[in-house]
């Protein structure tokens, strides 16, 4: 859903516009104009939310939206992630799952991994620098009931650097609240989403590096 700061102002401009007519034109907004400029806002909102949800990925408008800083991530992604120690205080590198969710104003990760699932709490994408796009996100983990017992629910956060326009890779770091820490990259990609490790695991991907 479009943020509620650009749905006013769409519909301040929209109002302005309406305004600007009448003055022009010398006609007054009577009842019945005020009734047309309700349901023409209703309208505006519904094709925000139209734009929002889908017309921002069609490939024409899409690089539009990708030199906006809006990077076309939806879909799943797989990698590695490198770990510096686990529970024998021992590096290594596991196979990882990213289900992405995006809108043009909003994007929800899912990650899964062999032990466990997590769900991201807060996530955005930003642009710290002109030419540099970021996935940072904080997520909750947790691995299924009765196999905690050497991976108990923990709190993250993930800051990924989203590469190439469109996107070729997505890498970076990862931190856990319990004091883990190492790193992700992933190069493979379906636009379809995955809802478990199982799903996620049987999709076909392509290489994107």
């Amino acid at each position: 859903m479009p943020s509620k700061n650009w749905t006013r102002i769409i519909i301040g401009i929209f109002a302005a516009l309406m305004l600007l007519v009448s003055v022009l034109t010398g006609d007054s907004i009577d009842a019945q104009g005020l009734r047309w400029i309700s349901g023409a806002s209703g309208a505006v909102i519904l094709l925000l939310v139209i734009y929002d949800k889908w017309v921002w990925r069609w490939p024409l408008i899409r690089k539009l939206a990708e030199q906006d800083g809006r990077p076309v991530i939806r879909g799943t992604w797989k990698g590695t992630l490198e770990f510096a120690k686990d529970a024998n205080d021992k590096p290594g590198s596991i196979e990882i799952y990213f289900s992405i969710e995006q809108t043009y104003s909003t994007v929800e990760v899912r990650g899964f991994v062999s032990t466990s699932e997590s769900h991201s709490v807060t996530a955005t994408i930003d642009r710290p620098l002109t030419n540099q796009r970021r996935l940072v996100f904080a997520y909750h983990s947790e691995a299924p009931h009765g196999k905690r017992g050497a991976n108990r629910p923990h709190d993250g956060t993930a800051l990924l650097n989203i590469i190439g326009i469109p996107v070729q890779e997505i890498t970076g770091s990862y931190y856990t609240e319990r004091g883990g820490a190492g790193s992700i990259t992933l190069t493979e990609y379906t636009p379809e989403l995955s809802e478990s490790y199982k799903h996620a695991s049987s999709r076909k991907y392509r290489s994107l590096s």
